[in-house]
């Protein structure tokens, strides 16, 4: 079976156009970090390094069009990130975002143009595609072919990055671009609106404040309100509400024409479904469409079919017919194996319970995981100052079950994951006979025998910061400021599960009476709780609480108290945060594998030093602070979570598992006494930049004559042959005044903000511009405003 992968002939395309046959050779050359950002001409340095390394002449996309892409991207990502920048650190796109607004911008030009030239060009490139693939796999390559392309499937385009990779800014470019090129070929009027499809509310939710934070105007869709008739630049809607036929809290289809732009996020979620697929195409039919997800090759793996054309009289199999379509649609490919490998998002420590053991090497097991995790707590806590350039969030402990309250046969007593997840949470707080003081010595002691297929122990070198901090008799105390540090407590005790009634169904988690340190997110907490009080699960207290704000909304703030976080599969999407740093899987991904990717997505998402997303041994120049990589790890404990297995043979197939790493060392040879090295320095005969002078906008100076004059008649654009004198027109123009009456109707805000870009845009960072002295200016009795009319 030929990889998903290297099926991607757009991608392949597209790269070709930039003169390189793979991503890994741009990103050797843009990854650098000194490239990140944006020059004094407001123009981004990868243009530079793309148009220097590599030659004009092997590229499609020559200068002059490459500097155009540049001057807009630059202007579109200014605008999506001006809110954002407001809150301390300056957002600038990094290589693959850019390169995947870049390969669009090329796109959208090609098929603006000349949709039929396109389509040609890609199926000549198609032919040399096939047939490298058939010298190389053989006969039975032709089996593999990738079908021609059609125009009609031109409108569809899907972009493949890994969760954490900045999908949404992504997307709010694409919106800004499309928008620009149909207002460029005169098509506004060809198309009706602009849709965002998701896979429940919540997401929504969470794609409405982020465009809202882009600077780009969004709607909620709301049955028979009001959101279906705005003129909003984007409707979301969760794909659950669009049926064949209106009803109550949906909406038929067909409502919204065949001529939408159509963005749909965790893009994957349609190869699950005819359905959903059918809805979508009906959408964009005649109109276009962007896709994304971070898992498009597992959900084709795990479509049903083989991958091969059908022969004779037989059907194509979905598998196939999913091939065909995103071989063919994907335009840029950053899954995580390209992610990782750069050096982006937290590493990964990945562990799996599959057998079946004793309660007792259960409970050690997972004593293990709250060790993890409170070793992450005590570093980020003690070391909170030193770290505080690398924008590490509070360290935060997931744990997931697949089943919330059906009874699951894989559990030794036959009992639901999520109470499997309470009984051991219980149990650990519990501390009953001095048991988790015991497993905690154990690992201190680096005795806990808990050891792989190997026979290596696990858990060797995990504990590193812990065995610098605590002697290995002191387990007692470490329990003790376990409590405290994970669980809020001082002393052990009773594990108490209430019920929030007034939050929205959650249930809250604390030790005797001491602040809430956990809380379960589920769909049907009402029958959970009912379960938990009937299975009278030793240890615990069940209890309810009516009035009560909500927990699960609060845990991204500051100061949350909330260290553990239990729930099911909604987690694998539509929920974000950059505090997970643990995760605890019970029987979760024994099924399908794009649902384990997800939520492996969830945590490896960081921020990294200056928001660069990356890991700081893979930011070369700094002294990093001792053992930063603790907290940059997302360490993965499964129970039965059978896919774990085959998610770690897929990272090591991609090149981003264990590795055997040789330490060299290198004799250092000092030569101090040298004197013939060169320095370099600036002129010392230049002012400093600090001190130089900076121009204000202010009232013009006495030598300036004239008149400012708005003249906003039609010109005409002519060429006179040489021989053919000029005629001189004679110009009678209405003309008027700017006076108080028709200055009481000006927004100066919005002067302020368009000068402002407009400054921005001319890199004249210098110029000092003052709010308030724009109406001074025009109210001037000096400087007269001319307008012809």
């Amino acid at each position: 079976m030929a990889r998903f992968e290297t099926k991607l002939v757009l991608g392949q395309w597209m790269l070709r156009q930039f003169g390189v046959e793979s991503l890994e050779i741009l990103g050797k050359t843009l990854s650098a970090d000194h490239l990140i950002g944006f020059d004094e001409d407001n123009t981004s340095r990868y243009l530079h390094e793309l148009m220097s390394w590599i030659p004009e002449e092997g590229r499609a996309v020559k200068n002059d069009l490459l500097r155009q892409y540049d001057d807009n991207i630059v202007q579109h990502w200014r605008k999506i990130t001006e809110k954002r920048n407001h809150a301390g650190t300056t957002l600038y796109p990094l290589y693959f975002q850019y390169l995947s607004i870049l390969f669009t911008e090329h796109y959208l030009v090609r098929y603006f143009d000349d949709k039929a030239a396109l389509c040609a060009e890609l199926n000549h490139f198609l032919v040399d595609y096939n047939q490298a693939h058939l010298k190389q796999k053989g006969k039975q390559a032709e089996a593999h072919f990738i079908e021609p392309f059609k125009e009609s499937e031109l409108n569809k385009l899907a972009v493949w990055i890994a969760t954490g990779g900045g999908k949404t800014l992504i997307m709010h470019c694409n919106i800004l671009q499309f928008k620009h090129y149909l207002k460029k070929s005169a098509k506004e009027r060809d198309f009706n609106r602009t849709i965002l499809l998701t896979p429940n509310e919540g997401l929504s939710a969470q794609h409405k404040e982020e465009m809202d934070a882009s600077n780009i105007d969004a709607d909620l869709f709301v049955k028979d309100g009001g959101s279906l008739f705005t003129q909003a630049s984007a409707q979301i809607i969760d794909i659950h509400k669009l049926k064949e036929k209106s009803g109550d809290k949906t909406i038929a289809v067909e409502s919204f024409e065949s001529n939408n732009l159509v963005l749909v996020d965790e893009g994957h979620r349609g190869a699950s479904g005819v359905d959903w697929m059918a809805k979508r195409n009906q959408l964009c039919e005649t109109g276009f469409s962007f896709e994304y997800s971070a898992t498009f090759g597992q959900a084709i793996k795990a479509a049903n079919g083989k991958d091969v054309a059908p022969t004779g009289k037989q059907k194509p199999s979905a598998k196939y017919r999913l091939i065909q379509q995103y071989a063919k649609c994907i335009l840029f490919d950053y899954s995580y194996k390209f992610f990782h490998c750069d050096g982006y998002g937290k590493d990964h420590f990945i562990l799996n319970l599959s057998d079946v053991w004793t309660p007792e090497q259960t409970q050690l097991y997972l004593t293990g995981c709250i060790l993890s995790f409170y070793q992450q707590k005590k570093l980020f806590k003690d070391k909170q100052k030193t770290i505080a350039d690398y924008l590490l969030a509070d360290p935060l402990w997931i744990f997931v079950g697949g089943k919330v309250t059906a009874k699951n046969e894989a559990n030794a007593e036959t009992v639901s994951d999520i109470q499997a997840i309470m009984q051991f949470v219980a149990r650990f707080v519990a501390n009953k006979g001095g048991e988790s003081a015991h497993f905690i010595e154990l690992f201190l002691n680096q005795q806990d025998d808990l050891r792989d297929a190997s026979g290596k122990p696990i858990f060797a070198g995990a504990f590193n910061y812990l065995h610098n901090l605590w002697q290995a008799d002191q387990a007692n105390t470490v329990f003790n400021d376990v409590l405290s540090c994970v669980f809020n407590a001082e002393t052990s005790g009773m594990l108490h599960i209430v019920h929030l009634k007034g939050s929205g169904g959650e249930i809250g988690l604390r030790v005797g009476e001491n602040e809430w340190f956990g809380v379960i997110n589920v769909g049907d907490s009402a029958k959970l709780i009912n379960l938990c009080d009937e299975a009278q699960i030793a240890n615990t207290v069940v209890t309810g609480q009516s009035f009560s704000s909500s927990l699960f909304q609060g845990i991204n703030k500051q100061k949350s108290p909330i260290n553990l976080l239990v729930g099911a599969k909604k987690f694998t999407e539509g929920w974000s945060s950059w505090r997970v740093s643990t995760m605890g899987l019970m029987n979760v991904g024994r099924s399908e594998g794009s649902e384990i990717i997800q939520l492996f997505g969830r945590g490896v998402r960081l921020r990294g030093y200056e928001f660069i997303l990356k890991r700081s041994n893979h930011i070369p120049g700094i002294k990093h602070p001792e053992h930063l990589q603790t907290l940059e790890t997302l360490n993965v404990y499964g129970i039965r979570s059978d896919y774990m297995k085959e998610f770690k043979e897929y990272l090591e197939e991609e090149g981003v598992g264990e590795q055997t790493t040789e330490v060299i060392t290198l004799p250092v040879i000092k030569r101090l006494t040298r004197s013939d090295l060169k320095l370099i320095r600036l002129d010392q005969n230049i002012e400093p930049f600090k001190r130089a002078q900076k121009p204000f906008l202010e009232e013009p100076p006495n030598e300036m004559s004239g008149r400012l004059t708005l003249n906003w008649y039609p010109r005409i654009q002519a060429k006179r042959s040489v021989t053919q004198a000029a005629v001189a027109l004679d110009e009678s123009l209405n003309e008027g005044i700017l006076e108080q009456n028709h200055l009481a109707f000006i927004d100066y805000n919005e002067i302020y903000f368009e000068l402002a870009q407009y400054k921005n845009e001319k890199a004249w960072y210098n110029l000092q511009l003052n709010r308030h002295q724009i109406k001074e200016l025009l109210t001037d009795p000096s400087v007269v405003y001319r307008i012809d009319y």
